[in-house]
This record gives C-alpha cells, structure tokens and sequence, in this order.
C-alpha cells in the first residue's frame, strides 16, 4: 500500500495512516451500491 510507505518514512503520521486507511475502506464498500443505484431502470 502507497500509503504505508508514506508512514514508514514518517511523511505521513499514524492518525493521517489510519484516516486513509479508514477512507479507503469506505468508498469501496459503497461502490457496488452505488452502482446499483446509479445503473438502475430510469437512470439517475
């Protein structure tokens, strides 16, 4: 992970880390709904 190595050379600290991290998790989590609801009948 890109992220990690930021944090290995301590250009990002461990609160930034696990904010990206925590972001990272989230929007892949709401990407299939998303798209569910974005490619449903009628359009958006």
């Amino acid at each position: 992970m890109t992220a990690a190595v930021g944090l290995n050379l301590g250009i990002l600290s461990p609160t930034l880390f696990a904010v990206m991290v925590l972001m990272a998790l989230a929007t892949t989590m709401m990407t299939g709904p998303a798209v569910r609801w974005l490619l449903r009948p009628g359009g958006v």
